[in-house]
């Protein structure tokens, strides 16, 4: 089961977004504020549970791209 939504930082109070709404791989994530559009949208699918934590796949809903850590 996968759920859309916006991943938003407490302390920030700003969402995760795709810079210009860009569809190319590599491209730094940012924090900004809400503007309800798709490039602020991820798709948080579990995929794995051990022990009761959950293990999830981030994906964006407007590039189709997942979000992924350097390095």
């Amino acid at each position: 089961m996968s759920k859309t939504c916006y991943i938003e930082s407490f302390r920030s109070g700003f969402v995760l977004d795709v810079p210009e709404a860009s569809d190319k791989k590599g491209v730094q994530i940012i924090q900004y504020p809400c503007n309800f559009r798709f490039n602020q949208k991820w798709i948080l699918k579990k995929v794995d549970e051990n022990n009761g934590c959950g293990y999830y796949t981030i994906k964006n809903a407007k590039s189709g791209l997942y979000l992924d850590i350097k390095g």
